[in-house]
């Protein structure tokens, strides 16, 4: 009686693994790298999430689809952004708050 009871989970298992291949969209990388040129320094944030300070931070892996960023400088106005991130090409985050006052 123990051999079909361990039977029956691995074709439980089986059955939606065969699916996922006719349904996954074309292979995306799992995360997307951007770079980060922040100027002087900024705190940045990803849908809400603070992420660290740029510079030390040089890069965020973001995960394909859309993400606000936001960028904090307490001297400077936020610097706010949207990227979406479909075609899973990496690319650069750059702000210069010092440059946005003059």
């Amino acid at each position: 009686a123990a051999a079909p009871a361990a039977a029956t989970p691995l074709v439980a298992e089986a059955a939606p693994a065969a699916d996922a291949p006719a349904a996954a969209p074309p292979a995306l990388p799992e995360t997307i790298s951007y770079k980060l040129a922040i100027k002087p320094w900024g705190t940045v944030y990803v849908d809400g999430v603070e992420q660290g300070v740029s510079p030390p931070l040089k890069r965020l892996a973001l995960k394909p689809g859309k993400h606000q960023i936001r960028v904090v400088n307490p001297s400077f106005p936020d610097y706010l952004t949207e990227v979406d991130l479909q075609d899973g090409k990496s690319g650069t985050i750059g702000h210069d708050f010092s440059a946005a006052n003059k």
